[in-house]
């Protein structure tokens, strides 16, 4: 049994370097996909800043002064577009993230128990030793 133990401590701690190098690797990508939501909003506010000093600076000279993609009456649907994709927008490795954390939790919650447990022998000749020390004191 003991050695079914070890063995078992020795799957996990291979477990946990896995886990924690996933960790790591989430850690650079979670913040890139939370900055890839907030490029969409930006996206859409350069282009409706473009037409509308495009459309100060030239009026309506040339053949395709009236053609827009973000601004007017007709072409909004593009700017709501890419608005709806910027706040629909979901970051599926935040998800994964926190799985990965709680994983890596429960895996050191229990090392830190079974450490504990083979620890336990220690731990009684220990406290035996002090209190032997403390009534040879007394």
């Amino acid at each position: 049994m003991l050695a079914d133990i070890k063995e078992f401590i020795a799957d996990n701690k291979i477990l946990m370097e896995y886990l924690l190098s996933v960790e790591t690797t989430l850690n650079e990508i979670v913040p890139l996909k939370k900055a890839e939501r907030q490029y969409y909003q930006q996206f859409s506010n350069f282009l409706e800043k473009y037409e509308e000093t495009k459309q100060k600076k030239s009026g309506q000279i040339g053949e395709l002064a009236h053609v827009r993609l973000i601004s007017g009456p007709s072409n909004d649907h593009l700017k709501n577009k890419i608005e709806a994709v910027a706040q629909d927008f979901e970051n599926p490795f935040v998800h994964i993230w926190y799985w990965v954390k709680g994983e890596v939790n429960s895996l050191q919650a229990l090392m830190t128990a079974l450490d504990e447990c083979m620890d336990i022998t220690n731990q009684k000749q220990r406290a035996i030793a002090t209190i032997r020390d403390t009534e040879e004191t007394i």
